[in-house]
């Protein structure tokens, strides 16, 4: 199916409601998705094919297919457009990804190549092997590492022939507003500007906040039932059900973290994995860049006696409302009610007060700081 079908398809299942803007944009996505349908990988044509093209293309390679920007207020739509369009390009080779997470898996590989001369091309190397599109959720560049990598990174694939597909809360020349150095960095943004259409998705209804509006963010006492909801509401969260797995375990800063579910930019913990071992505010502060909604489940009365796990609540807490993080979860008692000890008292009065305001429309409408 084509992204204009599939989207077709979900109005008409009354999964979403008709939106001229989103209409719009898929029709764009869809001319795209066109022009890489033509593209037939080598290891998809017969020796004769192969041949033809070799010679018909020497000294004449295929003209680079500009990719497609996407950006627009928090819950326009966004990530569910572009989310149609992969799930219909039938490429092998293609990869959808966080932004923040791709950065960090670079980050990890010029690691591993320390001492080579020019690790940055082994990595463009390494990505056009396993893609010939690349989709990004949460196009944003707050850090200078990231900065100055991502011009010639941007560079060195788009000259593999890989296309790209993003989402933003801003438009390219708003990247990296006012960081350090960000003269170095306006390369990178001219290679985006000219290399892909910028396109505004200017919807007027919030559909994230909509679906968000309709789930219940805090649930108590813990039963089964609670589960269940908790797992219907992650479901509805989902813009393709089939991305949904189960039992991931996530590396975050070289620590295990064993998941229940895990899909796009939603993640769900209990709370025993994320408060009860060894964890550390920075943890968590990956955590929170990673990703925009948060279930955690399994949240028990907090005494004196499991003061360290209120503790590490507490910073989770603090961690997911700086960075603007959706947080639903379940626990034994009303937040009121949550922490029964002395020692945390004063703190944790700042803890209840965020989890309060984080079930409130106005902060479920703010952007992802990612």
């Amino acid at each position: 199916m084509t992204p204009t079908e599939r989207y077709r398809a979900d109005v008409a299942s009354g999964k979403i409601k008709r939106d001229p803007e989103q209409a719009r944009v898929i029709e764009i996505l869809s001319g795209l998705f066109d022009d890489l349908q033509k593209r037939v990988e080598p290891h998809q044509q017969s020796w004769l094919q192969r041949l033809t093209s070799a010679v018909r293309e020497r000294g004449n390679p295929p003209a680079q297919l500009r990719g497609i920007y996407l950006w627009g207020g928090v819950g326009r739509g966004k990530t569910y457009l572009m989310d149609l369009f992969f799930t219909s390009v039938e490429a092998p080779l293609k990869i959808r990804t966080n932004f923040h997470r791709f950065m960090q898996d670079i980050h990890s590989r010029l690691a591993d190549l320390q001492g080579m001369i020019d690790p940055l091309e082994a990595i463009a190397d390494e990505l056009a092997e396993r893609a010939t599109l690349i989709c990004f959720d949460e196009f944003y560049v707050s850090d200078i590492g990231d900065a100055m990598l991502l011009g010639r990174l941007l560079t060195a694939l788009l000259d593999r022939s890989v296309v790209f597909v993003a989402t933003s809360n801003v438009p390219p020349e708003g990247l990296y507003k006012n960081g350090l150095q960000r003269d170095k960095f306006l390369p990178a943004i001219a290679a985006i500007k000219r290399h892909n259409k910028i396109i505004k998705v200017d919807s007027a209804q919030d559909y994230r906040l909509e679906r968000l509006s309709l789930a219940e963010l805090y649930l108590s006492p813990l039963s089964p039932t609670v589960e269940e909801k908790l797992r219907t509401s992650f479901c509805g969260l989902v813009n393709d059900t089939e991305a949904i797995q189960e039992n991931v375990v996530l590396t975050l800063l070289g620590r295990e973290l064993k998941t229940i579910l895990l899909a796009e930019d939603l993640v769900w913990f209990t709370f025993e994995e994320l408060c009860g071992g060894a964890r550390s505010a920075f943890d968590y502060v990956e955590l929170a860049k990673l990703f925009r909604t948060v279930f955690l489940s399994g949240v028990p009365i907090l005494e004196e006696e499991i003061n360290d796990s209120a503790r590490r609540f507490i910073s989770l807490v603090d961690e997911l409302y700086d960075r603007r993080v959706q947080l639903i979860m379940a626990a034994e008692v009303d937040v009121v009610c949550l922490y029964r000890g002395q020692s945390l008292a004063f703190e944790f009065e700042r803890t209840r007060s965020r989890l309060m305001e984080m079930r409130s429309l106005e902060y479920l409408g703010r952007e992802h700081l990612a």
